[in-house]
């Protein structure tokens, strides 16, 4: 008949000389705030690439309703790149 008990199972083939592996807790998950969708969203350069390079927490973020506030940094982030380019002196 089969040892149901975990205990005593484990005892037993400590006994037999297996090794048992040690169970480890759980990492706590951690939640979405604005700043950490943020913080992923700065990554990308528009909402579509946001949604499919970061799934998780875009999602988040519309369930929270934030993707228009976080979006719109994407715009002003855009307006800064496409400044003229620096001349270089000969």
């Amino acid at each position: 008949m089969a040892n149901t008990n975990k205990n005593e199972t484990a005892s037993n083939s400590a006994e037999t000389g297996s090794k048992v592996k040690a169970v480890q807790p759980k990492e706590e998950k951690r939640r979405w705030t604005m700043a950490r969708c943020r913080k992923v969203a700065n990554r990308f350069n528009s909402e579509a690439e946001w949604a499919k390079g970061a799934p998780s927490s875009y999602k988040s973020a519309q369930a929270h309703g934030w993707t228009q506030e976080i979006v719109s940094g994407f715009k002003s982030k855009k307006a800064s790149e496409t400044k003229a380019p620096v001349k270089k002196a000969a």
